[in-house]
């Protein structure tokens, strides 16, 4: 069991408890909520559990549970229901997007790597944020990244996928982030700074929008595999950690993966 199955276990039985004895109506008009979306029961509480944890960590890990904040906390939050598509994704899936990436957008060469930097390093702090915050593996992050290589041939196909067998709602959740600073279509500050360099609205642009995007998540996924077998499972995050500084991009928030030159390249 990794950090991050332990920490997901242990807010799972906190949600189960609260709806057990109905002693958080909050919690109980949520849960109700998701359901009602189309989210499995198991699915909701997993949910739920993950928007606790965010709770309690915004919160500063205080020992008294404060009702009133919680109510406050799930009144204002923007809820993502991971309702389960056409397409069940598995492994097979992550292998078959990489080999569509590596075929019709290429690689990120060696001696490329500086010309994509600013790209990495969104996709990279952004992680390095993740592990420091929600204490994600390696193993989960490679989850992170093809959850969201996935999503964005998805949007290009117009499929849908289910990611049940594949990951919890928690890994979701955090791809959820990750894809904010990369799908404009997901987020519309993004969408508005991008705009000003291309045609968002045209469909026959998607390659031009997201070939950057899928070869530097496919890089990051090369250096990932390149860390654990040099190092072990905690290698990357040990690796990429001397050359991020965790408490600045924590404090500065997550980076869009777009500048006025990602297009150019």
């Amino acid at each position: 069991m990794s950090v991050r199955d332990y920490i997901r276990a242990l807010f799972v039985d906190i949600i189960k408890e609260q709806l057990k004895e109905n002693s958080e109506p909050s919690t109980t008009k949520v849960y109700q909520q998701i359901i009602d979306h189309g989210v499995s029961e198991t699915r909701a509480i997993e949910l739920l559990a993950f928007y606790l944890e965010v709770f309690v960590k915004e919160n500063h890990f205080t020992d008294e549970f404060d009702n009133e904040k919680w109510k406050e906390f799930l009144d204002k939050f923007d809820y993502n229901y991971h309702i389960p598509g056409e397409y069940e994704f598995d492994v097979q899936e992550e292998r078959t997007n990489l080999r569509a990436i590596t075929r019709n957008y290429g690689k990120i060469k060696t001696n490329e790597v500086e010309k994509w930097e600013d790209e990495l390093y969104s996709i990279e702090s952004h992680l390095l944020v993740l592990n420091e915050l929600f204490e994600i593996s390696s193993y989960e992050a490679k989850k992170i990244i093809h959850i969201v290589i996935n999503r964005l041939f998805d949007l290009k196909n117009r499929y849908t996928s289910d990611y049940t067998d594949y990951a919890h709602e928690d890994i979701l959740s955090l791809a959820d982030g990750l894809e904010q600073i990369c799908n404009p279509y997901k987020n519309p500050h993004l969408y508005k700074y991008l705009s000003q360099y291309v045609d968002l609205e045209d469909k026959s642009q998607f390659s031009y929008i997201f070939k950057s995007v899928f070869i530097s998540l496919a890089n990051v996924l090369d250096n990932i595999i390149y860390c654990e077998k040099r190092a072990g499972s905690d290698g990357y995050f040990d690796f990429i950690s001397q050359f991020i500084d965790i408490e600045e991009c924590i404090d500065d928030g997550p980076v869009f993966f777009f500048t006025d030159e990602t297009l150019k390249k």
